[in-house]
């Protein structure tokens, strides 16, 4: 049937009503002409006046969709980023189509976000309550551990924990983070990466897995989740190279200032090289001395050279590592005897240059000396 008490109802069955009102009209016409002509007017006039209405409500109508926060959002998207700006939103989010690096998901997770790396997230706040009951966890149709990646990354997002976006913009339901840290694969141009990152992702290839697990765990961790960070760590060293992946994502840790997490990844990459040579593993200690120095955590870097260097006595760099971390710790004079004796067993290699320059850039005053000392040619 047709509504008869709102007027935009009309609009289907208008035209079909007037033609058979005007049959019946024309078969009258030659007995009641005049009053004819005035009730075609008065019909014309009640028409005109239904379809203002419905004109008037269309454009109402109208007006409250321009102001959805997803329409919001999205204008301010295309007014604020260049094409090239990759996003993966939620279900329902509206991304304008001059962006082609972008891809939807039902739901998001970290362990997916770290795989695409994009420049920006769209979180609607239907889609992320969706998640929000862990309880539904069992029964979810994803299976237990789909629904719990999603409803911790939820969490931890909005509460401003995930390390690697922050919040940029809100619209009402729609919030919009940014990436806070450079991508790990750089690799060819943005449509390039992001079109190999759909495929691999479309085939169920992940990127960046171990680094997204180990962290999760950690913030477990950090809010006293044991159970549900065991069960993220375990997942993460089912990886194939679990070692070299968790030890890769400590150093990105590292530089972003996030040292306990970073701490806790090298400790479980060297618990996952016990069983490799002597060599192995002297050559992880000393590189990671060698980041802890970046770091400008001294005496990290000349714990783990002296580890290395007691595996492997023959390792330049852990030595000129060892002289440096000792120089800035404050004991300049054996600093210097045992950079005085680097030199003397080794040469004035480049690793000995870097530690120093690593030093001169922290403000470690007696590095300048040595660096005039032993490099005087490339001291400006």
């Amino acid at each position: 049937g047709v509504n008869l008490k709102r007027s935009r109802h009309l609009l289907p069955v208008l035209p079909c009503a007037l033609v058979f009102v005007g049959l019946a009209y024309h078969r009258i016409l030659e007995q009641h002409r005049w009053g004819l002509v005035l009730g075609v007017v008065v019909m014309v006039g009640g028409s005109i006046t239904h379809l203002v209405q419905a004109s008037q409500q269309f454009v109402d109508k109208q007006n409250r969709l321009d102001q959805r926060p997803e329409l919001m959002a999205g204008r301010w998207l295309a007014e604020t980023f260049p094409d090239s700006t990759s996003m993966l939103f939620d279900m329902y989010a509206y991304v304008p189509s001059q962006f082609q690096n972008t891809f939807r998901l039902i739901g998001q997770s970290y362990v997916l976000v770290n795989h695409f790396e994009p420049d920006l997230l769209l979180i609607r706040d239907a889609t992320a309550h969706d998640y929000s009951n862990r309880a539904e966890a069992p029964r979810a149709r994803m299976g237990e551990q789909s629904f719990l990646d999603r409803h911790f990354f939820y969490r931890y997002l909005t509460e401003g924990h995930i390390p690697t976006y922050r919040l940029l913009r809100q619209f009402d339901r729609i919030s919009i983070y940014e990436r806070t840290v450079p991508r790990v694969r750089t690799e060819g141009t943005p449509k390039e990466r992001w079109w190999h990152l759909v495929k691999s992702h479309l085939n169920k290839r992940h990127y960046g897995v171990v680094s997204a697990r180990w962290t999760i765990g950690y913030l477990h961790t950090i809010w006293g989740d044991e159970e549900d960070a065991k069960r993220e760590f375990r997942l993460a060293r089912e990886a194939s190279n679990f070692a070299m992946r968790v030890y890769k994502h400590g150093i990105r840790a590292l530089e972003i200032g996030r040292v306990d997490e970073a701490k806790s990844a090298y400790a479980a990459a060297l618990q996952s090289t016990q069983g490799q040579s002597a060599g192995y593993r002297s050559e992880m200690r000393e590189n990671l001395s060698f980041q802890y120095l970046k770091a400008g955590l001294f005496a990290e870097a000349a714990a783990e050279a002296d580890t290395a260097l007691s595996l492997n006595l023959a390792l330049l760099k852990a030595a000129f590592q060892k002289a440096g971390a000792e120089l800035s710790l404050g004991g300049g004079n054996r600093g210097k005897l045992l950079f005085d004796q680097a030199v003397a067993r080794f040469g004035p290699q480049d690793a000995g240059e870097t530690v120093l320059r690593i030093l001169v850039d922290r403000q470690v005053g007696a590095a300048q000396d040595l660096l005039d000392q032993y490099y005087p040619e490339t001291t400006p």
